[in-house]
C-alpha cells in the first residue's frame, strides 16, 4: 500500500527519535495543513519506541 507524505514524514521523525534516544515525539501538523498531510494511520515503526 502506498503511503502519503504525512506517513513518510512521521516515519522520518520516528526513525530520528530512535537514533537519538529522544524522550518526546511530536507528530502534529500546523493548523490548516492540507488534508493530504494528515495522518490516516500510524506507522508500524511507532511500536519500536519505548
Amino acid at each position: 500500500m502506498a503511503h502519503g507524505a504525512a506517513y513518510r514524514n512521521a516515519e522520518r521523525k520516528i526513525e530520528a527519535a530512535l537514533r537519538t534516544w529522544a524522550t518526546r515525539l511530536d507528530l502534529s501538523l500546523d493548523h490548516g495543513a492540507e488534508d493530504s498531510l494528515w495522518l490516516t494511520e500510524l506507522p508500524e515503526s511507532l511500536s519500536r519506541l519505548t
